[in-house]
């Protein structure tokens, strides 16, 4: 939940046209199905997934997007206290992932290309001083969560906000 200035936070009411205190994030739903009872005020939110928000498991590059459509690698993120890929290093070009091509590609596709479950592999291809070469780069889990039980909560609107 995101809370705003005074000023900002009227100006969203009223074009909402009842009562808020703020907004909730683009995640927030992420992992529920959800349900509205117009009739009744009610809003159901029934638990899909347990896989939270933050759960990031990935090839450990951190990459930045080039004018020209390419990724450089800025740095090699460390894992149990040691570089996620030792082969690559910061400079290197990323030119694509298990054959996929990342030169042009949105920085969204490339993150999804490097994603994956822990223990899998990726083939990455790089250039490094003009030569190009391949590695094969293991998924880590960076950041977990414990999975919660899956459950469904029920909103009702209270009769004192009822319009």
């Amino acid at each position: 939940m995101a809370s705003f200035p005074a000023n900002l936070l009227e100006k969203i009411k009223r074009r909402a046209g009842t009562e808020i205190v703020g907004l909730l994030g683009g995640d927030a739903f992420r992992n529920y199905r959800v349900g509205i009872d117009y009739a009744h005020s009610t809003v159901y939110l029934d638990q899909a997934t347990n896989t939270p928000a933050w759960d990031v498991s990935a090839v450990g590059l951190t990459l930045r997007p080039e004018p020209d459509g390419r990724y450089t690698v800025l740095a090699v993120v460390a894992y149990q206290g040691k570089p996620a890929v030792a082969e690559v290093k910061p400079g290197d070009v990323l030119l694509g992932v298990d054959g996929a091509p990342a030169t042009g590609a949105t920085l969204g596709q490339v993150w999804s290309l490097l994603g994956g479950t822990p223990g899998q592999t990726r083939a990455l291809t790089l250039e490094r001083d003009g030569r190009r070469f391949t590695v094969d780069a293991p998924i880590h889990r960076f950041l977990a969560a414990p999975a919660k039980p899956s459950r469904t909560t029920r909103i009702t609107q209270r009769p004192s906000q009822k319009k």
